[in-house]
């Protein structure tokens, strides 16, 4: 039983204890099933919690997530998941509430053929980040303001 349906048993049997119409007994036995069930919940949530906790500290270590590789080469996630189906890099998946995700193990890109095409993108990153517009007003980001101007420029 998962969690959620565990969650909804216990809604259930909540409304169902304050009926008047049960005896007492009956009243108390399902109180305490709803204590057993919670505390089943509350046991489900903090295992979640340490396999999140354990699986964000394996992440980190050794694995890229797919934004983090399309961030190192440059390209959209799209292209990653891309690669991925034309099996150019290698991935473990696992199932997640979402769906399946995929860790993409780092090792892989210590290859020289990887390394070249991320040097090239962190290259054209920092010259990227030193090139600053020349902007004297933000006016003169929007030149053309009035239906006049556009008239102007032969522009409808």
């Amino acid at each position: 039983m998962s969690m959620i349906e565990k969650n909804e048993l216990v809604k259930r049997l909540e409304h169902i204890s304050h009926n008047s119409y049960l005896p007492e007994q009956d009243r108390e036995t399902i109180k305490d099933t709803i204590s057993v069930l919670q505390s089943m919940i509350q046991k489900d949530f903090r295992k979640t919690v340490s396999s999140v906790e354990k699986l964000r500290e394996t992440i980190s270590g050794d694995f890229y997530i797919v934004e983090e590789v399309a961030e190192m080469f440059g390209i959209s996630v799209q292209s990653v998941y891309k690669w991925i189906k034309l099996g150019k890099i290698h991935v473990e998946q696992f199932v997640a509430p979402g769906g399946t995700k995929y860790l993409i193990p780092k090792e892989q890109f210590k290859a020289p053929r990887y390394q070249k095409q991320i040097e090239s993108v962190k290259r054209t990153k920092e010259a990227l980040a030193r090139v600053k517009p020349v902007v004297d007003e933000p006016s003169d980001l929007y030149p053309v303001t009035a239906e006049d101007d556009m008239e102007e420029l032969d522009v409808k």
